[in-house]
């Protein structure tokens, strides 16, 4: 395109790829370069087709919303719609009149304008699922990256619901063995009497019941990827049987003494601190050490606020609307969110069912919901209970304040305040023994 000169033979192929170069651009919000390219397409459009003229001009009011130029985007609207009366081209309506509800709402003060990043690149890592990382973090997605050009085993730290079994999934698919089986084990949830068989199989014979032989989980993750999640609720005795797994891809079955050979690729996953955790010895330090050999930290969205609006507009795509307008983003990012991405996903799918589809959601659809979030710090008895413990003490404080704040939500329910933090009812129990809480919310 640098090269076209227009008017030639091949100004219909000039048209037709800086227009869609220009698309590509505007979905990446990159719209000081889309703005650029658009302005080719719309002399070439004018030249062979009409109709991609259209497009380059509403591409261009687009460019001008992202970019915070409100009059520019209305010549340039103003200027499609006048040329689309002559053309009729029938898909491009929608399109036009979607671009004038964004430039001349009912409310004021932009409130009903589509969210629009202005200051940050916004990056957005894919799975063949659908779901999607989304975030202004370059060096977060260059991490995944060079984890994901490696057969290194990786250990991912960060608060629960940040996204780190997401982070996992993209360090597979990204990977050489994306077309092997990405196993998850949520460590938490193995009875420790079964631990053994669950990971490594059992013979037949074995034990009584062992009718047939099992294979177990490491077998059944052979050549791709398996992914500790809540790793330090593995027993001690089984984080040891994994050393030798991990360093030489060796094990033996229950009831077997021949040892078997793996390929596995190894990702720990812990939403507690490993420094920590190896004070307190949750964690063996020689499995930490054969685990980090890329080692991922995911903060928490309070700490990433330039995130918040970003994924809250891909979680309502996702749901089948436009977005979230730019009053609403700045009224999400002024949360704290506690329970991070998993919590800012509710409040925006609750959003989200009282809009129409194709709509945007705003602050009157978010605030019924917000208002029912917690959104406080630890409290400052949480802290004075665990003063003088340094990061340790800390650590619990805030933990004991989510848990707090989680049975006081389900009105002392366990299984609902484990389940509105994402964890299984036996990691909130120790959760709760780990901090000093009982159900009903008192001191142990």
């Amino acid at each position: 395109l640098d090269d076209a000169v227009l008017g030639g033979r091949n100004s219909d192929v000039v048209a037709g790829a800086s227009s869609s170069l220009t698309e590509s651009l505007v979905g990446q919000n990159r719209f000081e370069e889309a703005l650029e390219t658009s302005r080719l397409a719309a002399r070439a459009g004018n030249r062979v087709d009409w109709s991609i003229w259209v497009r380059a001009l509403r591409l261009q009011a687009q460019c001008h919303i992202g970019l915070g130029s409100k009059s520019r985007a209305e010549r340039a609207l103003r200027k499609a719609e006048g040329l689309h009366a002559c053309t009729q081209y029938g898909p491009e309506r929608n399109r036009l009149d979607k671009i004038a509800r964004l430039l001349r709402p009912n409310s004021t003060q932009g409130a009903d304008v589509a969210y629009a990043p202005r200051t940050h690149a916004v990056w957005r890592l894919s799975l063949r699922s659908g779901r999607a990382l989304v975030t202004c973090d370059r060096q977060l997605v260059d991490a995944i990256a060079v984890a994901a050009g490696t057969d290194l085993p990786v250990l991912i730290e960060g608060e629960t619901g940040t996204g780190k079994e997401l982070a996992a999934s993209l360090i597979h698919e990204l990977s050489a063995r994306s077309g092997r089986p990405l196993v998850t084990i949520d460590c938490s949830s193995v009875p420790e009497s079964l631990a053994d068989t669950e990971f490594f199989g059992a013979a037949r014979g074995a034990f009584t019941g062992a009718h047939a032989p099992r294979a177990g989980l490491i077998a059944q993750a052979d050549q791709g990827t398996l992914v500790l999640d809540e790793l330090p609720e593995l027993p001690n005795a089984l984080q040891a049987k994994l050393l030798r797994v991990i360093q030489e891809g060796m094990y033996r079955r229950v009831g077997e003494d021949r040892p078997r050979h793996v390929q596995v690729r190894f990702i720990g996953v812990t939403n507690q601190d490993a420094t920590a955790l190896l004070r307190s010895k949750a964690l063996r330090a020689d499995l930490f050490y054969r685990l980090s050999g890329h080692r991922l930290t995911i903060p928490p969205l309070r700490e990433r606020r330039e995130d918040i609006a970003p994924i809250a507009n891909e979680i309502a795509k996702q749901n089948g609307l436009d977005g979230v307008t730019m009053a609403a983003g700045r009224l999400l990012e002024r949360h704290s969110w506690p329970g991070n991405v998993r919590q800012l996903d509710m409040v925006v799918r609750l959003a989200a069912s009282s809009c129409r589809p194709g709509a945007l959601v705003g602050e009157a659809h978010l605030a019924p919901h917000l208002s029912r979030q917690p959104d406080d710090p630890p409290s400052l008895t949480s802290r004075q209970e665990f003063s003088g413990s340094g990061l340790r003490g800390d650590r619990l404080a805030g933990e004991r304040a989510a848990l707090e704040r989680a049975l006081h939500s389900s009105g002392g329910s366990v299984t609902e305040a484990a389940r509105a933090l994402g964890i299984t009812r036996q990691s909130f129990y120790k959760a709760m023994r780990r901090v000093g809480l009982e159900p009903g919310g008192g001191r142990t």
